[in-house]
């Protein structure tokens, strides 16, 4: 059995636990790479455009202990090409599920295919308006931070605005 080392660090008199990591194996990779919500890649980037479209509700019965949620309509991203793919909600995507007026907008989602699924994991979302791509974000005004999704401002609480700003060069 191959244990990981402990070891005890001071750092400014408080003293850490860490974990020495085991050697890698020979040839020094490591299968995955992180994906960009943190987990492991497994599938391949790409940029869709298309248009955000309300995929059924999940069908059968609802289980045990499941919530109402489990049952409510999934956001899909429906290509111009005619293709759909049911969006996963993650911190990136959050913006696409709450804020009713990107629904009415051609979007440019780059992300991760997942293989053998249609399920699309965003990892940045831009808009085209008048045939420019622009950068989708939003903002605070009296702070001047950007973020990614509606809400209050993580500095002064006040709520944020959706910018759409024309790039120099998507």
């Amino acid at each position: 059995m191959n244990l990981p080392r402990l070891a005890i660090c001071l750092l400014g008199g408080v003293a850490l636990l860490v974990a020495a990591a085991p050697a890698l194996p020979a040839g020094g990779a490591i299968s995955a790479a992180p994906g960009p919500n943190g987990g492991a890649s497994s599938g391949r980037e790409v940029q869709l455009r298309g248009r955000l479209v309300t995929l059924s509700p999940a069908s059968g019965p609802v289980a045990r202990g499941s919530s109402h949620a489990d049952r409510a309509p999934r956001l899909g991203f429906r290509t111009v090409d005619g293709k759909c793919y049911r969006l996963l909600r993650t911190r990136y995507s959050e913006a696409l599920f709450v804020d009713s007026r990107l629904r009415e907008k051609e979007l440019l989602l780059k992300g991760e295919l997942e293989p053998g699924q249609r399920t699309f994991d965003v990892m940045s979302l831009r808009s085209i308006r008048n045939g420019v791509v622009c950068d989708l974000y939003y903002y605070c005004a009296v702070c001047a931070i950007k973020a990614i999704a509606p809400g209050p401002c993580m500095c002064c609480q006040q709520p944020v605005e959706l910018v759409e700003k024309p790039l120099k060069n998507p």
